[in-house]
Order: structure tokens, then sequence, then C-alpha cells
């Protein structure tokens, strides 16, 4: 008898393993949409910040100096243009990279790069002409000439600010030069926004910079699909976070845009972006963003991190630690689950983990290694 009660006893241990471990699975397959995550969020369609509140936002990261104005600047007399063709951004004006070791992929020289239709302060020229040092609302440093159309000021500010204005919500856009849509000119990636010409039956027509044969800015019309772009900036809610940061699930990591991709906190950048949200370029910056922050320091244990966590808002909710940042999706089968753009264990590319991730490793797990929160709201 005893023997019987003792079997049953395995039995129903087992089954239970192997239910949660279906369970387990399920999660593992379904988390990957934005749905997933969309349905388990207390209120999805609740708008986090508006329209107001985030040109708010935006002035207070301008006024604490994570962002920039560029046509404010005080104590330069720069030139204005905007960025004709993807551009990378050198911290040296050269192209010749820097690099720890042998097949590293790591260039310490790459900033970041510019996509079409970013405007740019030119504040200094390099000796041989070729090179430009630019600023940008959210990043500095070198790009080369060619890739920059100066104009005048106003003409620039018109096409930054004025006007109605299509955002990409794709990872890549593509841009045509001809209503067919067969000239190519070339991409622009999620959270750009470009001054609105006109829309059609499955395309939008957008102005964009173009470098005419005196070597000064020019505009001209251009063509895209409407499934790339959204008119005007999305509606800050949960359901559009998700939809966008999901989107770029299994994205390659480009460490400072490097192979027109993006890294950690441009991932970020990119998908606030498309609400009218300019988070800095850096994930230092980026940790900087918000009064409400919980920060952790070297003796706070796994399980006060897990419920602090558990205390944030999901989708609007950064995770930080030394040298890189995640978003916060919500917790799964009692676990806090993040989106991030990372090369940790070789992935190279956004995915979605739980904070386990690199649990054994010399730089120890995802919890182990948080430092703070940051609530952007």
């Amino acid at each position: 008898m005893k023997f019987k009660f003792f079997l049953i006893l395995i039995l129903l241990f087992l089954a239970s393993r192997v239910l949660a471990q279906e369970r387990a699975n399920e999660y593992e397959r379904t988390m990957k949409t934005a749905g997933f995550w969309i349905s388990r969020h207390p209120s999805p369609d609740a708008v986090i910040m508006g329209h107001g509140t985030i040109d708010q936002f935006n002035a207070r990261l301008r006024g604490n100096k994570l962002t920039k104005d560029i046509f404010t600047l005080v104590g330069a007399a720069p030139r204005y243009g905007l960025v004709v063709h993807y551009a990378s951004q050198r911290f040296l004006p050269t192209r010749e990279g820097l690099y720890e070791k042998k097949n590293d992929d790591f260039d310490q020289l790459q900033n970041s790069a510019l996509d079409v239709g970013t405007p740019a302060a030119v504040v200094h020229t390099s000796a041989d002409g070729r090179w430009y040092y630019v600023v940008t609302a959210i990043s500095d440093g070198w790009v080369e000439a060619k890739y920059i159309a100066l104009g005048e000021v106003h003409q620039v500010r018109k096409f930054a600010e004025g006007g109605d204005f299509a955002v990409v919500i794709r990872p890549k856009a593509d841009i045509f030069m001809n209503k067919s849509m067969t000239d190519y000119y070339d991409y622009v990636r999620m959270g750009m926004r470009l001054p609105l010409a006109g829309i059609d039956a499955g395309r939008v027509t957008v102005n964009v910079p173009v470098m005419d044969a005196n070597g000064t800015l020019a505009i001209k019309q251009a063509y895209m699909n409407a499934e790339d772009v959204n008119i005007g900036f999305l509606p800050m809610t949960a359901r559009n976070i998700y939809k966008q940061a999901l989107m770029m699930l299994n994205q390659p990591y480009g460490w400072g845009d490097m192979h027109g991709e993006q890294d950690c906190s441009r991932f970020l950048q990119m998908v606030f972006a498309t609400a009218g949200i300019t988070l800095p370029r850096d994930s230092k910056n980026q940790a900087r963003v918000s009064h409400r922050v919980v920060d952790f320091d070297g003796k706070s244990d796994d399980a006060a991190k897990i419920a602090a966590i558990a205390r944030t808002p999901a989708a609007n909710t950064l995770l930080v630690m030394k040298g890189h940042i995640m978003l916060y999706l919500g917790t799964a089968n009692g676990k806090p689950y993040v989106i991030h753009d990372t090369t940790a264990s070789a992935m190279n590319r956004v995915i979605i983990s739980d904070l386990s991730l690199g649990q054994g490793t010399f730089k120890g797990s995802l919890l182990k290694r948080l430092t703070r929160t940051v609530t952007i709201e």
C-alpha cells in the first residue's frame, strides 16, 4: 500500500514537471509576438504620455543636456545641412578602424550613424575638407562631407520641424525616386521622420534631401511604401511600444550602428522615436532620462531586484547595467523578461530573454549586473 502511494506521488510529481515544461515551451514560442505581452499588460491602450507631455519630456532632456537643439547652439557659428545618404559618424575623421584585438567587430572609432534626412550642425571641417564635425540632436562626431548637403538654416529647420510628416515604423524602409518605385535611393530606419508631400494608394510621397550639381542642399520628392510609415507619431501606448520593439526581434546587432544595424541603446532610441520621444544615443545617458528610478548596489539580492522590477510599468521601463540597457516587457511564469540588442553568448541580435542570461559566465547574469530601473513618463 505504501509503495503504491509513493508511486502515485512520483507520477504526480513527474506529471507536474512535464506540464511545467510544456507551459515553459509554450511561453517560449508565443512570447516572441507582441500579442503575448499586450494580453498580459493591464492597460495596453492607455496613453502613457500625450503629445504635450512628450514635448515637455523632450524639452527636459535638452535642458539637462542629454540631447540638443542644434538650432540654438551657444558658442559656435555652425553651418547647417541635412544627411543625404546613410553615413557613419566617427570619433576621428578617418574610415580606418581601431580594434582591441584581431577579428574584433567593435571599432572603437565608430560613434553612431545618421539616416537620410537627419538635420546636422556643422561646427568644424577637417584640414583636407573631406570631413565635417557635426552635431545632431543625439550625437556628435565626424561625418564624410560628401554625405552632408549644406543649406540655409531656415531650409534645414523647415525640413526638420515644419508641416505634416511620415514616421518610419519598420526596421528599415526603402526610398525610391520614381512613382513606380524602381529607382532605389536609400533606406531609413525605424523612428526617422520625413516631410509628407502626399498619400496615394499603397504609397506615400515624402521630401528627401539631395546634393545638387553645385554641392548644396536641394529637396526632392521621393516615394515609400505606405505600410512602412505612419502619418505622424504613434500614440505612446504599451501596445505600440510592444509592436515596434517586437518588430525588431532578431534584427542583427551593429556596434555604433556599424553595417547599417543598431546596438542596444540605438534599438531603444528607434523604438521610442516612433512615438516622438527623443532618447539620448548612448545607454549611459538613457539611464538618466527620468526621475523615477530604482537603484541597486552590490548588497541588493536577486529577490529584491525581481520584486522592484515587478513594481515598475512594463513597456516603458528600461533596465540598466554597465554598458548595456534593455526594455522591460513584463513577467511570465514568475520571471521578468526583457527585449534587448545583445552580443551575449555570440547572439549578436535583438532577443527576448529572462534575466538569468549570462548566469555561470565570468560577467554573471543580467540580474546580478543590474544597477537601475528607469521609467519613461
